[in-house]
């Protein structure tokens, strides 16, 4: 995985729909729906708390989603 750019290294914010929009941006269209899913259940129990979107990434990889 690359390192990215600048972006990667902010972290995400849950509260944001913006932020989701941009990660779900980078991957195919048809995993869209079950990567919202993934983030909501992650955040709802926490574990995205202050997470780095680099971090992210990493996580949604080992779910089985791979970007565009």
């Amino acid at each position: 995985m690359s390192l990215g750019d600048s972006k990667d290294w902010n972290e995400f914010n849950c509260n944001q729909e913006h932020e989701l929009n941009y990660v779900l941006g980078l991957y195919k269209l048809q995993d869209r729906s079950a990567i919202t899913q993934w983030i909501k259940n992650a955040c709802k129990s926490n574990e995205l708390n202050h997470t780095k979107y680099i971090v992210l990434y990493s996580k949604l990889e080992k779910a089985g989603f791979k970007k565009k």
